[in-house]
């Protein structure tokens, strides 16, 4: 989708289960309505009303952005759904892929998977459904916010979805100029895209160059969920998903110790970062790490052949490089905010 394209979206429809009479002066919900899907009628009503602006408009297809969830790969941790059709949304595997390797910036997904993402958003479980995303497209974008908010933005009046969407039972407040809280900035976030160095040839080159130097550095990739790569001369280059954002770091170090070390504090609450080990099987991994977690981290990083400390103060992140996936046409599209920009506001 053309970055410019939002702008075109003057029209926004708030489409809550709440009752506008029911607000108060200052807009704030005050009636009895829970805030929460009731996973029943309302909430087929909240996938219905996105399915009927659609087809007002025309749209067939969205674009998933600024997607997030936990490393699918932590099941113990989050129970993400496992093909089990019992799991709610166990049929997202077969939109995004059995490791939701497809769910990335970028990616395009048909109505009735639009509906599936709707659904796991709305229901806002993180054990079940822990993922989020914005879905856009030229004519109309879907935004799910906190307490069953959606925010429908489009390029001109739906009066026909309007009005179904009423009859289902929930309200839709048409607003003309008034934007989604969730709607990016363009201007600003063209301007960040331009102080991006892009993954490329050159990048590559950089990192043969550290590795040479170095024997190897290690890449933490940023996209729906972090991953981290240990690339060395022997290793071939890590596949680096769309869009994604890269640090790139000194290697791992041996002393596993030392990183352990940063465990070792008076207050537990006085930890703040994260351990990054290499395990036998050659995985890298990572744990942020709060007072509680402390004990269950030395019982994973046992065996680690490999392992640092990183400390998760803005200021203090330094990566030895930062570079952006650009599309296959080379333009940055993605919208990370380049850390010297997030520094300079800190």
């Amino acid at each position: 989708m053309a970055e410019d394209a939002l702008v075109t979206l003057i029209h926004t429809y708030r489409v809550t289960q709440y009752d506008p009479a029911d607000r108060d002066a200052s807009g704030a919900y005050v009636g009895s309505v829970d805030s929460a899907s009731d996973e029943g009628p309302l909430e087929a009503a909240y996938l219905d009303a996105v399915e009927a602006f659609a087809r007002e408009l025309g749209v067939t297809q969205l674009e998933v952005r600024d997607p997030f969830m936990p490393d699918p790969s932590d099941r113990e941790r989050y129970r993400l759904p496992l093909g089990d059709p019992d799991f709610p949304d166990a049929d997202l595997l077969n939109v995004f892929g059995p490791d939701h390797t497809a769910f990335f910036d970028g990616a395009v997904v048909d109505i009735p998977g639009t509906r599936l993402l709707v659904r796991g958003m709305l229901r806002n479980d993180w054990e079940i459904a822990p993922w989020w995303c914005l879905l856009e497209s030229t004519d109309m974008t879907v935004h799910v916010g906190h307490d069953v908010y959606m925010y429908i933005t489009t390029s001109r009046p739906c009066p026909r979805a309007e009005a179904a969407t009423a009859a289902a039972g929930l309200f839709p407040e048409h607003s003309e100029g008034t934007i989604s809280p969730y709607m990016p900035d363009e201007a600003e976030e063209e301007h960040l895209r331009s102080l991006h160095t892009p993954i490329d040839d050159a990048f590559w080159t950089r990192i043969d160059v550290l590795v040479r130097e170095h024997g190897a550095v290690l890449l933490e990739e940023h996209a729906a969920w972090t991953r981290w790569h240990r690339v060395t001369a022997e290793d071939p280059r890590p596949a680096l998903r769309p869009r994604c954002r890269v640090w790139v770091w000194p290697d791992l170090t041996t002393d596993v110790g030392a990183a352990l070390a940063h465990l070792e504090v008076n207050d537990p609450d006085d930890i703040h970062g994260m351990i990054i080990w290499q395990g036998a099987s050659g995985q890298v991994r990572c744990e942020s790490i709060s007072s509680d977690d402390a004990e269950s981290v030395r019982a994973a990083v046992e065996g680690a052949t490999r392992a640092s400390w990183h400390s998760e103060r803005l200021g203090d992140l330094r990566p030895m490089i930062e570079a952006v996936m650009p599309d296959n046409d080379g333009v940055i599209r993605a919208r990370w905010e380049p850390l010297e920009s997030a520094h300079s506001t800190d």
